[in-house]
């Protein structure tokens, strides 16, 4: 029965192209990336079939996040970028796209996002610009769960930068700073699986 199921979905999957997804059920994070009380989603939906087992997904809902010691939760983790309202506002974006391959026993995502903290701020009645931003890219790997037509997440590998610059106005001087780190990888302490929606 098991091959079954495999054979059935290693037949579907890829030959679709839109519409379908796997949702991740879990608590909206507080704090330093600990499960609160309140429930949310992170969804991701297949948006184009690009062949071979390349894929192009968008998540939705938040990224599931995890530090040791603390349990999973969801995180608004899709960083800074911001697309346009129908009024013309700002907001921020509320999905981010990813690539993902699936080998049939193994799924791979890789998504990359832009986090940026700073503005303005006056020091010795001279406005000084500065502002940091934080490039992370994750790859997570999941084991396909056939009985279950799920994805576990088995491992977490992320990169995480941070470039920043300080710049006078009434100078027109720049300085920046770029530091690299050294990717880091983490495996869940309790189980995240995305079951087919």
């Amino acid at each position: 029965m098991k091959r079954f199921i495999l054979l059935l979905m290693l037949a579907l999957i890829p030959g679709l192209s839109h519409g379908l997804s796997f949702v991740y059920d879990g608590f909206e994070c507080v704090g330093d990336a600990s499960p609160g009380t309140t429930k949310k989603q992170s969804r991701f939906e297949v948006i184009e079939d690009m062949g071979s087992g390349a894929y192009r997904i968008i998540f939705t809902g938040g990224l599931p996040l995890f530090s040791s010691g603390a349990g999973p939760c969801v995180g608004d983790a899709f960083g800074v970028e911001t697309t346009e309202t129908s009024d013309g506002k700002q907001v921020k974006k509320s999905d981010a796209q990813a690539m993902a391959y699936f080998t049939g026993s193994h799924l791979i995502i890789t998504l990359t996002t832009l986090n940026s903290y700073g503005d303005g701020q006056v020091f010795g009645g001279m406005l000084v610009m500065s502002s940091i931003v934080y490039p992370q890219t994750y790859t997570w790997i999941f084991e396909f769960v056939p009985e279950t037509i799920s994805f576990k997440l088995i491992r977490n590998i992320a990169i995480m930068d941070t470039v920043s610059s300080i710049g006078s106005v009434e100078s027109g001087k720049v300085m920046g700073t770029l530091i690299i780190n050294a990717p880091y990888t983490a495996v869940p302490g309790t189980s995240i699986e995305y079951s087919k929606e």
